[in-house]
């Protein structure tokens, strides 16, 4: 893919930075800083009336972060490629990032001329982009959550069904009735639930499935 010129619009709330990153792009003749923004209205209204082909976003602004300015942008232009640029590595920050849709997530520290460039071109071709280093931080992330998944045996919808009537205190009978179905299917759909959790009694189900939030129970 020939790229021509990518446009790109910076907004970060310390003027030195801005002008530290304008500098990196120099005699770098596809991409260029089109525009510049001090805070997340002034982000929003330039990118609105500018429509830049990328747009570099800092997370601290001084008026509203940068998820929110993101989330702003991309409800009015849902192709919007935003590249997150952050002082912080922390996960929380990242997996927020990632779920708001922005394409790509740099530490401040990593802003390179080189990475920059690299991350620019990926985004404006519409793929994501991610540093080794950021990288490292959503696998680990990814595996905490595949452990914390693995730790409760999958239930069923129907099984979650009953499981939430159980909780309600209705007895076989009236699950069955409820869900029109047999007292024995009901029976069986409580007993293979109680084999997968491993639980002996109807009493210490119903105490697992509240400590674990197994269904949802008020």
């Amino acid at each position: 893919m020939k790229i021509d010129e990518i446009l790109v619009m910076l907004a970060d709330d310390h003027h030195i930075f801005r002008e530290g990153v304008q500098s990196l792009f120099t005699g770098v003749k596809h991409i260029r800083i089109m525009d510049l923004a001090g805070s997340g209205t002034e982000a929003i209204e330039k990118y609105k009336e500018n429509q830049p082909d990328v747009l570099l976003l800092d997370i601290s602004l001084p008026d509203m972060n940068g998820f929110e300015v993101a989330e702003r942008i991309l409800k009015d232009d849902p192709n919007a490629r935003i590249i997150i640029l952050s002082m912080h590595e922390n996960p929380d920050f990242i997996k927020k990032a990632l779920k708001t849709g922005v394409k790509a997530y740099l530490t401040k520290e990593e802003t390179t001329r080189e990475v920059l460039v690299k991350a620019i071109e990926e985004v404006f071709k519409g793929k994501n982009f991610f540093t080794d280093k950021v990288a490292k931080v959503i696998e680990n992330q990814n595996n905490i959550q595949n452990a914390e998944d693995s730790a409760f045996p999958k239930l069923s919808k129907r099984e979650t069904e009953i499981l939430q009537l159980i909780m309600e205190g209705l007895s076989n009978a009236e699950i069955a009735k409820k869900l029109f179905l047999s007292i024995r299917t009901v029976e069986t759909h409580k007993f293979n639930i109680m084999s997968k959790l491993n639980m002996k009694s109807t009493v210490e189900l119903v105490k697992y499935a509240l400590k674990n939030k197994l269904v949802d129970f008020k």
